[in-house]
């Protein structure tokens, strides 16, 4: 590789570091898959998200073990909520849920 090769991957790759630490914080919605593990009362659960459990409102009917979207309103972790479940799944590995690909 020559060194101007080197010095475009270079800066392409802090390019994409810069941005996607920047993503991380910026404030936006995100809607991410998720597991519920406990119900809290109140229309609050525990979801999982990322291998963190976080909690979350909802006004529907979850179950422990379903999958569901999570918006993380203004990419705040302290104001989720969830949107209907996916399915009902077996799927207790978080790297499993993590890597499960979205449909639409």
């Amino acid at each position: 590789m020559s060194k101007n090769s080197e010095a475009i991957q270079t800066i392409a790759t802090e390019i994409k570091r810069c941005v996607d630490t920047a993503m991380q914080n910026a404030p936006y919605d995100r809607t991410v898959k998720a597991k519920v593990t406990a119900y809290l009362g109140n229309n609050k659960y525990l979801v999982m998200i990322n291998g963190e459990e976080k909690t979350a409102i909802s006004y529907n009917q979850l179950s422990v073990s379903d999958i569901c979207y999570v918006t993380i309103a203004q990419n705040n972790y302290d104001d989720l909520f969830i949107g209907s479940p996916i399915s009902n799944s077996n799927k207790t590995n978080s790297w499993e849920l993590e890597r499960t690909p979205l449909s639409f």
